[in-house]
């Protein structure tokens, strides 16, 4: 769970929350195997 604090803008934990839901979408590609896992970087 994620929370606002005093130190970080609304803005910013909305932008890091998005980055966690594509990460997410970017793993479950991979699970699903229409991502290789040996892909290269």
């Amino acid at each position: 769970m994620n929370e606002p604090t005093e130190s970080e803008s609304k803005v910013e934990i909305d932008r890091l929350i998005e980055a966690m839901i594509k990460t997410r979408a970017e793993i479950a590609r991979v699970e699903s195997g229409e991502w290789p896992v040996t892909a290269t970087h």
